[in-house]
């Protein structure tokens, strides 16, 4: 018969072991799915957002999600550094290899990450976002080995004489911006997707199914969000920014405003934008406020007479000064006054 103190040996390293077997994973991925371009967080169970950090050459957000036997990438950074720390985290996560990705638009921070999956992915897209990749990213990309190193040195310089702690965090992002694309110019191989479509699509896996819903004329002349309707999770690009100044110059702003309201009627408990944190509805209705204060501000100036030399002295409106990528603000208000006068 064996004794009390054998008994309690035993149970103790039966304990032991289901603890490691639980914990294990966790700790591997703490140590090992770790990278300077992004941070992981949690959404649902086998459903990931990945956040960039500032300083990386991710630069957008992208998502993971776990279909049962295989993977899903939602939008794969700027650059194929970022991307291939995106690849390997993906598998350790869900313990699956990557067999299908999402470009959500043409805009190369989303889609210069493609070439690490392939072959063994299948790259997706609405036609007209592949059409529009295949038209522009030539050109964009012999425009950037000209003036990207020496907008770098600039920067870089910006950087070491600023002060202000603000506005070296606002530096340090554009830092990272082209860094990347300094870094990527000699190995980037511009991927097309291989699989486009129009309208809607849904990708069934074992486990759950992710439904691609088109827009069209938003932020870009197409774009696609990513719908897990069991979560009520919406990852939606570059539709929606939280926290951040928009770029609205690549679509129209009204249409964008109707199609953040057709996102509100999604069930949405949890959102990814395509930069900044992980939001709800509410993050929605701050963006479509902010193109309403936009449009009201356009209808100001114009009735003032303001002429576009003049556009450089208008202030950041209140509720969005602490936002980031303030930049984009002067941007958007060139845009929308050539838009409106015309």
């Amino acid at each position: 018969m064996k004794s009390t103190s054998h008994c309690f040996d035993m149970i103790f390293r039966k304990i032991l072991l289901v603890l490691l077997i639980v914990m294990i994973p966790g700790y591997l991925f703490s140590q090992n799915s770790t990278s300077k371009h992004f941070k992981v967080e949690k959404m649902s169970e086998g459903v990931y957002a990945v956040i960039h950090s500032p300083g990386g050459y991710a630069i957008c957000n992208a998502g993971i999600v776990n279909l049962g036997e295989v993977t899903l990438v939602f939008d794969t950074f700027l650059s194929p550094e970022a991307a291939l720390d995106l690849s390997k985290v993906a598998v350790e996560l869900t313990g699956n290899p990557v067999k299908y990705v999402i470009n959500s638009h043409y805009h190369n921070d989303h889609i210069r990450g493609n070439q690490v999956f392939k072959p063994s992915a299948t790259i997706i897209s609405t036609t007209d976002t592949r059409n529009l990749i295949a038209e522009n990213e030539p050109k964009e990309i012999l425009a950037e080995q000209e003036y990207a190193p020496e907008r770098l040195a600039q920067l870089q310089a910006e950087y070491e004489a600023e002060t202000d702690e603000e506005n070296k965090k606002s530096q340090q992002m554009w830092i990272g911006y082209f860094e990347a694309l300094v870094k990527s110019h000699p190995i980037l191989k511009t991927t097309l997707p291989d699989l486009t479509f129009s309208g809607d699509m849904i990708i069934h896996g074992s486990r759950r199914e992710a439904q691609l819903i088109t827009f069209d004329i938003g932020h870009t002349a197409s774009d696609l969000i990513l719908y897990l309707p069991e979560e009520k999770i919406i990852f939606t690009g570059d539709l929606l920014f939280i926290g951040m100044h928009p770029y609205l110059a690549d679509g129209n702003p009204g249409h964008l405003v109707q199609t953040l309201l057709q996102l509100k009627t999604f069930q949405i408990e949890k959102i990814l934008p395509g930069h900044g944190e992980v939001g709800t509805l509410e993050d929605i209705d701050r963006m479509i406020e902010y193109v309403n204060q936009m449009n009201a501000l356009i209808e100001r100036l114009l009735a003032q007479n303001v002429t576009a030399e003049e556009l450089d002295e208008v202030q950041i409106p209140e509720p969005f000064q602490n936002w980031e990528f303030q930049n984009f603000f002067r941007i958007n208000l060139k845009f929308m006054f050539n838009l409106y006068n015309n």
